[in-house]
């Protein structure tokens, strides 16, 4: 399993390469947050009849906003404030674009206020500009919905759209005519073709005139994974995330490494979450690669070892599977680098279907890679095993001219622990790249520098230490990745092979990670 940081150069041959080695996971577990994108708009019918709710929507509005914010760190939040037709306070009125800003969305929330329609307009009857605000928020681009999030819209209100029952939406029975002439049926069709999920929360009190159904109706109308709910019976913020979950699973992609040498090969993997309480079935995973970038026949290791298809940059790998709750399913590929890139950027999206014929669409943060003939600095830290276990870190340094030569160690030390209080301890004195990018492999030249339990092993005697690091994914679920030991003379007894494709060491991962 690969997990990155980010590159940084220093000049304009200096690129540091982090490798972190370490005992963990599945190649599909899950990271501890995930980098796919969900933009939340927090919508709320502002007319007069919600004046004895609107406090209560706002308190909803602030709970929904931590209880995403727990589950979904990057989640953005935009707030919009909507009435009818000629209200004096404004018809529609976008409060805060998308924002990630605490701050910035309270005092949003904090500007809501409940305002009826003096005279003229559409005043005096029940329906409100719904159709507007749904308009809205697939056309207004000063909401600011990222191009690659999960886009969902919440609306508390407690009426219906102008003309619903005219559309017929199942549930819903006004006939009025909207004023701007739209229609409701014709407005949550453009927003499931514009990917807004639509989430319906019913304030009930005396003034409320829509249906539970027919907010029900509206969901259904928009982009797959939308709900309704009434609101006031207790904790609305947990039943809200419920909802907006079932439209999120996220999808990451993650390179084997953040630094690529132009011509060689570059290793990816792709990973979808399932963070819900019931089954999705995963229909596709596929990843837009950058230009000029070309896929590594048979390369593809995880869930599936089919060869993907290919349209264009799109890679698509058919899966099929079915992804139980809090689990992860995984698959690794192989680009071909060529000569003449400087940024490789790759997106990934899934087709999971989530139940009762829908299927959502989601698609994962970008990931670059740079490009470059001269890396120049390389750190590694170790961390494998259980019983037999090696830790430890190393700092090298490469000469100018060809990549990767020149190596020596800035400082690199190591501890083996074998059990029953028998240690060594390792200093690195050399290495050797054979390969860098996908597979990485490299040696260490190493020293003893320190015993216990061990005897005659002597200090000062010399061995390799070996590193692999692979982001193929075994049939066991474990990263291919190696590291071995090796030790001479009186020291022999302690050289050790650590890798997940043995028995004796099954959920040993070594995890690379790039800056």
């Amino acid at each position: 399993m690969k997990h990155l940081s980010r590159g940084l150069a220093c000049g304009l041959a200096l690129v540091a390469v982090t490798l972190v080695l370490s005992l963990g996971q599945a190649a599909g577990a899950p990271s501890q947050t995930s980098s796919s994108l969900v933009d939340i708009q927090l919508t709320f019918d502002t007319t007069g009849s919600m004046g004895p709710s609107l406090e209560q929507a706002k308190q909803d509005g602030r709970r929904i906003i931590e209880r995403v914010r727990s589950f979904i760190p990057n989640a953005r939040f935009a707030v919009v404030s909507f009435r009818d037709f000629r209200n004096q306070a404004g018809e529609y009125q976008l409060l805060q674009p998308m924002t990630n800003d605490v701050r910035q969305i309270q005092a949003a929330l904090d500007k809501l206020v409940s305002v009826g329609n003096s005279s003229g307009g559409a005043g005096g009857v029940p329906a409100e500009s719904y159709s507007l605000m749904y308009q809205r928020s697939y056309s207004d681009s000063a909401t600011g919905w990222r191009p690659a999030a999960r886009k969902i819209v919440v609306v508390v209100g407690d009426a219906e759209p102008h003309g619903a029952g005219t559309a017929k939406i199942e549930g819903c029975s006004d006939t009025t005519a909207d004023p701007h002439g739209l229609n409701p049926a014709t407005e949550l069709a453009r927003m499931r073709a514009a990917g807004r999920t639509l989430v319906m929360i019913r304030q009930v009190s005396q003034l409320t005139t829509s249906s539970l159904g027919c907010y029900a109706g509206m969901a259904a109308l928009a982009a797959p994974g939308g709900a309704a709910r009434d609101s006031g019976r207790g904790d609305l913020a947990q039943p809200v995330l419920n909802l907006i979950t079932r439209a999120y699973a996220p999808v990451e992609i993650r390179a084997d490494l953040a630094v690529a040498l132009p011509g060689a090969r570059a290793g990816y993997t792709l990973r979808l979450q399932n963070p819900n309480r019931f089954n999705l079935r995963v229909r596709e995973l596929s990843a837009l690669v950058p230009p000029g970038l070309r896929y590594q026949p048979r390369s593809t290791s995880g869930v599936t070892r089919r060869n993907p298809r290919v349209a264009g940059r799109r890679l698509t790998w058919p899966i099929g599977t079915s992804l139980r709750p809090r689990q992860t399913v995984a698959l690794h590929f192989v680009l071909r680098v060529p000569a003449g890139s400087r940024r490789a950027v790759t997106t990934a999206s899934a087709t999971v279907d989530i139940g009762r014929g829908e299927i959502i669409t989601t698609s994962s943060a970008a990931d670059p890679v740079r490009v470059t003939r001269t890396p120049r600095g390389l750190t590694l830290g170790v961390s494998a095993g259980r019983s037999t276990r090696i830790r430890g870190a190393a700092s090298l340094a490469f000469g100018p001219g060809s990549p990767l030569a020149g190596g020596r160690v800035l400082r690199g030390n190591f501890t083996v622990g074998y059990g029953a209080g028998r240690q060594l301890r390792l200093a690195a004195r050399g290495v050797r790249v054979f390969r860098f990018g996908a597979p990485t492999d490299l040696e260490l030249a190493v020293e003893v520098t320190g015993s216990s339990g061990f005897g005659a092993c002597a200090n000062g005697t010399t061995g390799r230490l070996l590193l692999r690091n692979s982001g193929s994914i075994l049939r066991n679920g474990l990263v291919g990745d190696e590291l071995t030991l090796r030790l001479g003379g009186s020291c022999r007894s302690g050289s050790y092979r650590w890798s997940n494709a043995r028995s004796r060491t099954v959920g040993a991962v070594i995890e690379a990670r790039a800056r």
